[in-house]
């Protein structure tokens, strides 16, 4: 049979936070915990701490964590490690499930379905308050199906399942990527690219020459360049208002969320019929350049860009590796700068890159060879990111039916 059961105390225990002082008491108090497990508030290897103020810290294993600063950002982790005690901050809830007809599994699937918090997004915007929030009341109210606990396992290790190639596909990513860019760096940072020997270079005594506007010693036959030599700038649309019209087919438009995110239900549309050099494919590069500096490879299906990022492409011929990892370089060097002056960099503009100086071969035949090898690279981590929006689309669309009953599991 199935039954419908509230997220009351008959299910599961709910404990608030505690206010901590300041950002930096509550960064101390912070567990390697937290890192493992919040995949998804990690943006190509950078935890957005701040942004969330979510601070986990639990004292036993099997507990439920609800981040509740803004229901949009709402996040659920299954902490199934055990660690010591610590305290809780106040932007979580912390849930137990005591009820043996329930799986642990299966109940955080609940939490994490769609609907659900689609509920909770319309229920929290209509509270009254200064911002959208969830409180213990409103999560109480809401009731899920709870089929036998056979069922319920089966549910969850379907689910489990795709889940678990996700993460696998995207730490393949996280280690081709890493590959990648050591590779770059021992080639173009190093300059241990090989030689006419296929030595490698600086380490088998290749000349080198100081250059001043460098500050560093770099091969005879390069030069100091900026970014421009190597790469077009595009910037995107102001899309709002290139609306599509009813009869034609709308393309998403990609904004910073989406370049975090990917193509979700939220993501607003633009008209086909924009620039061909505003369209985004599989494969190209993007940098946003407001608020947010980063550098990504797209891999979320055509799509329209919105202004506030470029579009990278080739300039005088040079490879996408070469200019991608040049680019992701010097983003680093933007944000070193703003550290040091303490201040935050609101955006980039055409003359910082105009300004920016990197070391460049006179003859690109080096960084063709490198292309050589990353091509392949970057390719693969394409593939597994189509395959990662694939396994998240089945994940989504499997989980209401299975959980409504309306598809079984034999």
């Amino acid at each position: 049979a199935l039954l419908w059961y509230c997220l009351a105390p008959v299910l599961l225990g709910v404990w608030g936070g505690l206010a901590f002082k300041n950002q930096t008491a509550m960064e101390t108090a912070l567990p390697e915990i937290l890192v493992h497990s919040l995949p998804w508030i990690i943006y190509w290897g950078k935890v957005k701490l701040a942004s969330l103020y979510c601070y986990l810290m639990a004292k036993v294993p099997s507990y439920w964590i609800f981040i509740y600063v803004c229901v949009c950002m709402s996040r659920c982790v299954y902490v199934c490690t055990f660690i010591m005690l610590y305290v809780v901050s106040t932007k979580l809830m912390v849930l137990r499930k005591y009820n043996e007809d329930v799986d642990l599994e299966y109940f955080y699937y609940c939490l994490t379905n769609q609907p659900f918090l689609d509920i909770l997004q319309r229920r929290a915007e209509n509270r009254i308050g200064s911002f959208p929030q969830i409180t213990f009341d409103l999560l109480s109210e809401y009731a899920f199906p709870i089929p036998p606990i056979s069922e319920q396992k089966r549910i969850s290790s379907v689910i489990s399942t795709l889940d678990k190639k996700i993460a696998l596909n995207r730490q393949i990513n996280q280690n081709l990527e890493a590959m990648a860019k050591q590779l770059y760096d021992y080639w173009f940072v190093q300059f241990d690219f090989p030689n006419e020997e296929g030595k490698p270079y600086k380490s088998s005594g290749g000349e080198m020459v100081w250059n001043e506007k460098l500050k560093r010693n770099i091969p005879v036959g390069w030069h100091c360049g900026n970014l421009f030599e190597i790469a077009v700038f595009t910037n995107g649309l102001a899309c709002q208002k290139f609306r599509p019209k009813d009869d034609e087919v709308p393309l998403p438009v990609i904004k910073i969320r989406e370049m975090h995110d990917g193509i979700s239900v939220d993501t607003e549309e633009v008209t086909s019929n924009i620039p061909e050099s505003v369209k985004v494919y599989n494969g190209d590069v993007l940098f946003s350049w407001s608020a947010s500096l980063e550098v990504m490879l797209w891999a979320y299906g055509l799509g329209g860009l919105n202004q506030h990022i470029f579009k990278v492409t080739s300039a005088n011929d040079f490879p996408k590796s070469f200019y991608y990892f040049q680019l992701l370089d010097y983003v680093d060097v933007f944000k070193k700068m703003a550290e040091a002056r303490k201040t935050t960099m609101g955006h980039i503009t055409q003359d910082h890159l105009q300004q920016s100086t990197i070391a460049i071969p006179d003859n690109k035949d080096i960084a063709d060879k490198f292309e050589e090898l990353i091509s392949p690279i970057f390719k693969q981590i394409v593939k597994l990111q189509e395959e990662i929006s694939n396994f998240i689309k089945q994940r989504d669309e499997l989980l209401p039916l299975l959980m409504n009953g309306q598809i079984t599991i034999e």
